[in-house]
């Protein structure tokens, strides 16, 4: 599309993660301001958007985008390891 493609140059955004980034974070921003637990796919944390506390990260891909984790249960002990709430889908 175009017009979001002059919209991602007026806003310093070259990818569709970073498109994806952005959108991730201004959704976070709103649940930051009411009472909801947010529920992120894995992609918004391999992307390090910052997840308010309580965010639960929702594993759902065999392999990460981060080469770091090899497989889905690395990725799930890492985020349960840093305190994350994890839900397991069918990877």
């Amino acid at each position: 599309n175009p017009e979001i493609k002059q919209w991602m140059i007026d806003n310093n955004i070259n990818s569709s993660v970073g498109l994806h980034t952005f959108y991730a974070d201004r959704i976070l921003n709103i649940t930051r301001n009411i009472d909801v637990t947010p529920i992120v796919w894995q992609d918004v944390w391999d992307e390090k958007v910052e997840l308010p506390p309580g965010s639960i990260i929702q594993v759902w891909k065999d392999s990460s985008d981060n080469s770091a984790f090899g497989s889905w249960a690395a990725y799930l002990n890492q985020a349960a390891n840093e305190g994350y709430n994890v839900i397991l889908s069918s990877p």
